[in-house]
């Protein structure tokens, strides 16, 4: 992943994207739009971990497995929920931004609306594209 050195000469991560990331059309939109930043296999004790995704205050991580690939958001406290299961990188990446594209209007933090939305939504991205909203 490419560095960036600011005013102070620290070094700071850019928002970059990792090569077998950046191949695919939805990983690109998702971090021009929503500012993600991906983090390639973040967990060197945890080999089916493949990348790590920040979005503001939102966390997702795309694991391998036999079948294909598995991302899920993260919502708290260890609380998981899926929202593609054996998939490619590009539908991986994809799903996760349905679900950003879903939940960008909420405020940042806590809320027990925010909640019902964000669980609504990554429901709505696992079920399929039949099943999300239609946009205005």
């Amino acid at each position: 992943m490419a560095t960036a050195t600011t005013n102070t000469g620290a070094r700071a991560r850019s928002n970059a994207l990792p090569s077998h990331l950046a191949t695919t059309p939805a990983a690109v939109a998702m971090s021009l739009r929503h500012g993600a930043v991906f983090i390639p296999s973040p967990a060197p004790r945890e080999p089916e971990v493949a990348a790590m995704v920040i979005a503001g205050i939102r966390c997702f991580e795309i694991h391998t497995t036999p079948t294909g690939l598995l991302t899920r958001w993260h919502q708290r406290d260890g609380i998981w929920f899926p929202l593609a299961v054996n998939a490619s990188m590009h539908a991986a990446t994809a799903a996760i931004g349905r679900f950003l594209s879903l939940v960008e209007h909420l405020p940042p933090g806590y809320s027990a609306e925010a909640d019902e939305t964000e669980v609504s939504a990554a429901v709505a991205v696992l079920a399929g594209p039949a099943s999300l909203p239609l946009a205005a």
